[in-house]
């Protein structure tokens, strides 16, 4: 396929081939022409597709040792013999993928551990302290661009009482010290980010990479969601949204551990994939023992 901004593939399958009452993943599998390097097995390509009448995204591809690349387009279980399935792909990203061609080999039918379908259960405190700083105190705000609209909450709305609704930017940092005095010692600890989503926010689909500043010469990153994703944009990510008590929805942005000195630094850098975080409300953020 010459063009992968226009891929108009039309893809028509059946599965009367597989188990029945097994998950199964389907994967389109595909390469790029052209040698390239990998840094990651996981790359983010933004494949839209349409399922039916439904328009969809698979963000991320999957890498082999041969090169060869797979991204998972749906699961389903096949309760009876045959399964029809019927697809088209449209396009995946040129700002990440770049402009040149690709193979495309077929589709691939893997079954699937369901436990990749459990839901991540929620740090148990476990008797250990936990500690919670309000968005004023994390929040990063540069001199040059104003990032955020700060709004002042009743009481009655949060317990955070004034919060950052972040404008139309693609990346925004969080900066601070930690006193470990408040915290148990020697204990690995998670920050969730403590949010909710504007009533005018229809974006953030996307999975957006979160990068530990301070770790210069450590170029990995960690990815997470503001909204839940579907199943095959998972991908062992579980930094995903869920629910809190008091209304609001909470997020892991990242681990440590307290240690027995005075502080801990924490300094990371947020940044979408697609679109910008504007609709973001952030409330603050908790430190809960893993």
């Amino acid at each position: 396929m010459m063009d992968i901004s226009n891929l108009n593939i039309q893809i028509k399958i059946r599965t009367q081939f597989l188990s029945p009452k097994v998950i199964y993943g389907a994967h389109l599998v595909f390469k790029f022409c052209e040698p390239r390097k990998f840094s990651r097995k996981l790359m983010y390509v933004n494949l839209k597709y349409q399922m039916g009448s439904e328009t969809r995204h698979a963000y991320f591809a999957t890498r082999g040792d041969d090169e060869w690349m797979m991204i998972e387009l749906c699961r389903f279980i096949p309760h009876k013999k045959e399964v029809d399935f019927e697809f088209l792909l449209g396009s995946l990203s040129r700002y990440y993928c770049g402009s040149g061609a690709i193979y495309v080999e077929g589709i691939h039918f893997r079954a699937i551990d369901d436990s990749t379908f459990k839901v991540f259960p929620q740090s148990n405190v476990n008797g250990k302290k936990w500690h919670t700083l309000p968005a004023k105190m994390v929040l990063y705000e540069s001199t040059d661009v104003k990032c955020y609209n700060w709004k002042a909450l009743d009481e009655s709305e949060s317990r955070f009482q004034e919060v950052a609704e972040l404008l139309s930017h693609q990346v925004f940092r969080i900066k601070c010290k930690i006193e470990t005095q408040k915290l148990s010692a020697d204990t690995d600890y998670a920050c969730y980010l403590v949010f909710k989503l504007s009533q005018k926010c229809h974006g953030l689909q996307c999975p957006v990479k979160v990068r530990d500043v301070l770790l210069r010469k450590n170029k990995e990153f960690k990815f997470l969601y503001f909204r839940t994703p579907r199943a095959v944009n998972l991908h062992n990510i579980e930094r995903v949204p869920k629910p809190r008590e008091d209304g609001l929805m909470e997020v892991i942005v990242w681990e440590f551990n307290s240690g027995n000195n005075d502080h801990v630094r924490m300094s990371l850098k947020l940044r979408c994939y697609e679109g910008t975080m504007s609709g973001l409300i952030v409330h603050g953020i908790e430190f809960r023992s893993l």
